[in-house]
């Protein structure tokens, strides 16, 4: 939920995006122009109600990390630099909402600086490739 305005978006592994603007009470789809429904990490920008990034339910589903600037109107994906677009998870920084942090299937761990429009690897030193979630702290 993006505290500032109260609004809600669900993924759904089985369905798409779907987003309320009454807390649950009508849904409404926010998934036209994904490359699959098979979405289910979001990553809501706590600075911007209307940024939302989402990542694939499961290895192998095409489409990789997909942005929208308008509430989940329009999707972009944002893979450049990621050696694989099999991204399983999204997490951002919200002292600094460009940066962000996913993670590729046995490939490691990628950061954006500028809101998704780069990657780069930064999971060099750790001591395997594989990993099940991005955690974010203070």
């Amino acid at each position: 939920m993006n505290r500032k305005d109260e609004k809600l978006m669900v993924a759904s592994t089985l369905g798409g995006i779907f987003r309320t603007k009454d807390r649950g009470k009508s849904w409404e789809t926010s998934s036209q122009g994904l490359p699959n429904l098979n979405m289910g990490k979001l990553y809501l920008d706590d600075n911007n109600p209307d940024v939302v990034y989402v990542a694939p339910a499961y290895i192998n589903v095409p489409g990789g990390i997909q942005k929208s600037s308008d509430g989940g109107k329009t999707w972009t994906a944002k893979n450049k630099g990621l050696d694989a677009p099999e991204a399983m998870w999204i997490a951002g920084d919200p002292a600094n909402p460009a940066t962000l942090f996913t993670i590729i299937w046995s490939n490691g761990i990628y950061r954006s600086t500028n809101n998704g429009e780069d990657w780069e690897k930064v999971s060099a030193g750790l001591p395997g490739l594989n990993g099940y979630c991005v955690v974010r702290g203070d």
